[in-house]
């Protein structure tokens, strides 16, 4: 690779073959993203990829890889993107990914990895996002959260405010109007049963009739998903590929 070069994306395109391995890399290599996903690259992962220097984001993912995931994988050390998603990957996760501690993505999802997770991955203090569904990993049996700053689901549950039956005294009534205020407090009551009856039917009915659809239908179901999910992880690459290219010209 050319010392002049910084950013090479050649990724949705036809490509085929092997990568080469190892890879000729050139000693003033300047190269800060290299993008290859969604072609039909076959082969290993060159075992000397973290030669790559000083690449901030690699994406092998939706190609046709092989093999395990390089030993020295852990020497890449300013990596940040690291997605080698939906390949035919094998072995396990190397526990020097660990050594990457400016990690900010990690994806392995849709491959054939297995074993545990190792202990390493713990020092990734910087890691955000982590996928690994998809593969053939061991059960996680201990999950430590303690001393973090997590927000969100993990916070203090909603204060909620409820009145109680005296907050809805309307004061005294007169006698002479009684009757008609009790006829209309009903005909509201009627009114609000039917409105949140409808409200649930309505809601059921648009859980229930595509999942109905879905269940005839198999193959309707499969493409649905599909769709939802190229859709999200296009998203969510063209997310990360501007991030990293904002780094990378800020950086050069």
């Amino acid at each position: 690779m050319s010392g002049n070069l910084s950013i090479l994306d050649v990724s949705s395109n036809h490509l085929k073959g092997h990568l080469p391995n190892p890879l000729n890399t050139s000693p003033n290599a300047n190269l800060f993203l290299l993008e290859l996903s969604n072609n039909q690259l076959s082969g290993p992962i060159p075992s000397n990829i973290d030669q790559i220097m000083p690449l901030y984001f690699l994406s092998l993912s939706g190609n046709q890889l092989n093999g395990q995931i390089p030993a020295l994988i852990g020497e890449m050390n300013n990596l940040e993107v690291l997605d080698l998603s939906r390949n035919n990957l094998t072995g396990s996760i190397r526990s020097s990914i660990g050594n990457c501690l400016t990690l900010y993505v990690l994806d392995l999802q849709n491959n054939n990895l297995f074993g545990g997770i190792p202990r390493s991955m713990g020092q990734l203090r910087e890691l955000r996002t982590l996928h690994l569904v998809n593969n053939r990993l061991s059960l996680l049996e201990t999950l430590d959260l303690s001393n973090n700053r997590l927000t969100g689901l993990c916070g203090d549950p909603p204060t909620l405010k409820c009145l109680d039956a005296d907050s809805n005294n309307w004061g005294s009534r007169d006698d002479s109007d009684g009757g008609r205020k009790d006829e209309a407090d009903d005909g509201n009551g009627f009114i609000d049963k039917w409105f949140y009856l409808s409200v649930g039917l309505g809601f059921a009915v648009g859980l229930l009739l595509p999942y109905l659809i879905f269940a005839i239908k198999r193959s309707w179901g499969g493409a649905y998903f599909a769709f939802v999910d190229g859709t999200a992880y296009r998203l969510s690459t063209r997310k990360m590929r501007a991030a990293t290219r904002r780094r990378i010209w800020g950086t050069c």
